[in-house]
């Protein structure tokens, strides 16, 4: 979880805005907001880890999106993870169901 949040960097458009995260564990990275389109779709990447993650990632992309239905909204969240290397990445693939 996250235990702590500030803006790094807020843009009026939002795209560009950069929020400074610790977690719950006392990791750190960087989130970017990358798309903005709250009635359909909202992007972000996360970047800058500390150790260890800050190993096996370059960033993770997260991905909402949004649509609507009889019974209301659906929303869909997503991860994608990009390694350093093969090595990593089978790292990632055992982290991947806790996000």
């Amino acid at each position: 979880g996250i235990r702590a949040a500030r803006f790094e960097k807020r843009t009026p458009e939002v795209v560009g805005t950069r929020i400074a995260v610790v977690n719950t564990d006392d990791s750190t990275h960087v989130e970017e907001i990358v798309e903005w389109n709250p009635p359909q779709r909202v992007a972000l990447r996360m970047q800058d880890f500390s150790p260890p993650l800050a190993r096996l990632a370059t960033h993770i992309e997260e991905t909402w999106t949004f649509a609507t239905s009889d019974a209301g909204t659906v929303v869909e969240r997503g991860f994608a993870m990009f390694p350093k290397n093969w090595f990593a990445g089978v790292f990632l693939r055992l982290i991947a169901p806790m996000l």
